[in-house]
């Protein structure tokens, strides 16, 4: 293989969206004018769009009602509103609530108390190229895997960060050594935005994501350099804290609550179970996971960085 200059590695920003619209910006490296054909999409509750964690439990989580047909939030997830903004062919999304990097370095589980085991980004990867894998489009396949919270959430400050860097660039490879050239991963993590570390955790558990954010983007750029990566081979970093951070200031400004979740009590921070009445005025559903606007606003993000990097 061509060692590859990190030249190829964009450390691309998208910041925006319809909460109300700062500029757009990303920067990208290797420019390719393929259509894409197909998204796919590896990780956590926030990308899960149903296929996920809700098939693994057999309907049975998330439980509550409000949820919508088995995603953790009250409409649709951003990788569905990616797809239809880019007019993507295909979107297969095999990303599962709970998940972690790799389960071998930190088991990520699901479920009101964290007790149902979910498969890692490394087994989704795993399995979707033992089971759904179509060479015919790989070039025109965009592969996104974003995860990292729940590491932080389950190890806390004993994070072994470079295992879980090497372990997504392994992935990485899997997937480029079939054929798929461009690649989306987390630059940041965004997990002390959110309400259950913002407004129901201490000072220390915000600050082991802030600094797991920090430490993993390094960790990821060295792990990336010396992977020897085929100079054919496009990799975006996704600024997905700057991202959330810019859409939370949106949201604020046109009045949205950016701390109270629209459903509380689901997992315990709450001594009962409440639901507003106007889910478009909070930012997140629970206080884990954006509501569907949010996630609009993430999806229309995301399709800047893919289109100012030009992809």
């Amino acid at each position: 293989m061509v060692k590859t200059s990190m030249s190829r590695i964009a450390l691309s920003v998208a910041l925006s969206v319809p909460f109300a619209c700062a500029a757009p910006t990303a920067r990208g490296f290797g420019l390719s004018t393929t259509k894409i054909a197909s998204l796919v999409v590896f990780g956590d509750s926030f990308s899960d769009n149903g296929n996920g964690t809700w098939t693994l439990t057999n309907h049975t989580w998330p439980a509550d009602p409000a949820y919508y047909d088995g995603r953790f939030s009250n409409g649709m997830v951003w990788p569905e509103y990616l797809a239809n903004i880019i007019g993507a062919y295909k979107l297969l999304d095999v990303s599962y609530g709970g998940a972690t990097i790799n389960n071998s370095i930190v088991q990520g589980y699901s479920g009101k108390d964290s007790t149902i085991p979910v498969p890692s980004v490394t087994e989704q990867v795993d399995s979707y190229l033992r089971y759904n894998f179509n060479r015919s489009n790989a070039a025109s396949t965009v592969s996104i895997l974003l995860a990292g919270v729940n590491d932080a959430f389950f190890a806390g400050d004993g994070l072994d960060v470079r295992g879980l860097a090497d372990s997504l660039t392994r992935s990485v490879k899997k997937l480029a050594s079939k054929g798929i050239r461009t690649f989306v991963l987390p630059k940041t993590q965004p997990g002390s935005l959110l309400p259950y570390y913002s407004v129901y955790s201490n000072a220390s558990a915000r600050a082991i994501q802030d600094k797991f954010s920090r430490d993993f983007h390094g960790n990821l750029t060295l792990s990336l350099k010396a992977a020897r990566l085929p100079t054919s081979v496009k990799i975006l970093l996704w600024d997905e804290m700057g991202v959330l951070k810019s859409i939370l200031k949106k949201a604020q400004s046109s009045g949205s609550s950016i701390t109270q979740p629209c459903l509380q009590g689901v997992y315990g921070e709450e001594p009962t179970r409440t639901l507003c009445s106007n889910p478009g005025k909070h930012a997140f559903f629970d206080v884990f996971h954006p509501s569907t606007k949010t996630h609009h606003a993430i999806a229309e993000s995301f399709a800047a960085l893919l289109r100012n990097s030009g992809i």
